[in-house]
């Protein structure tokens, strides 16, 4: 039998799956997850890879079940931002920092190219993945009406920032660093959106 390291078996499985599921979403965002094998996770976690089986059918099923903790992650942040005592356009300042600084992550580098691994679990979760925007933009609507946007206005105002997001992340993302200049037109850019 082998040796367990644990007071259980079953807190010992728990254990050795975590280990599994952390370590493969590590090697995917160091390496990017169609380069890293499950051969390669079997042999930095130190395990024969078919017990790797034994935790997670497929690389598939490790990144679907990391997806849907980050996604869940996000929408946390976004809560606690959101939900602050403070004028609505400090809280949308806030939240936009946040989300731009979470583009810069190695997280949000993954989950953006989700939509491009091979059929299986993952493929299950594609139209979630493309939802993800509207999904991270929800809590931000409120706050929008808030801040005096009509409210026919605050879905398409939610999404015209969302995109100046992506658009000031991609940049940032292309110089290698954060850059002030463009974090501060995109400031300018969401108050102008919000005026009256």
């Amino acid at each position: 039998m082998p040796k367990i390291s644990a007071p259980s078996v079953a807190e010992h499985v728990a254990r050795q799956e975590q280990r599994v599921f952390d370590t493969a979403i590590e090697l995917f965002m160091q390496h990017g997850y169609a380069s890293v094998s499950f051969g390669e996770i079997a042999e930095t976690v130190g395990l024969a890879r078919n017990s790797l089986y034994r935790y997670f059918p497929s690389k598939a099923d490790i990144l679907t079940r990391w997806f849907h903790r980050e996604l869940e992650r996000r929408l946390e942040r976004s809560a606690q931002i959101l939900d602050r005592d403070q004028p609505a356009m400090e809280l949308i300042a806030a939240w936009v920092d946040d989300q731009l600084d979470y583009a810069a992550r190695p997280e949000h580098a993954l989950m953006a190219s989700m939509g491009q691994y091979e059929p299986g679990p993952a493929n299950e979760i594609r139209s979630e993945i493309f939802g993800v925007h509207s999904r991270l933009l929800a809590p931000l609507l409120p706050i929008l009406a808030r801040a005096g946007v009509a409210d026919d206005a605050v879905s398409a105002t939610g999404a015209l920032i969302g995109g100046l997001i992506l658009s000031a992340a991609r940049f940032e993302a292309d110089q290698g660093a954060p850059n002030p200049e463009i974090r501060g037109r995109l400031r300018r850019a969401v108050r102008a959106l919000l005026a009256p």
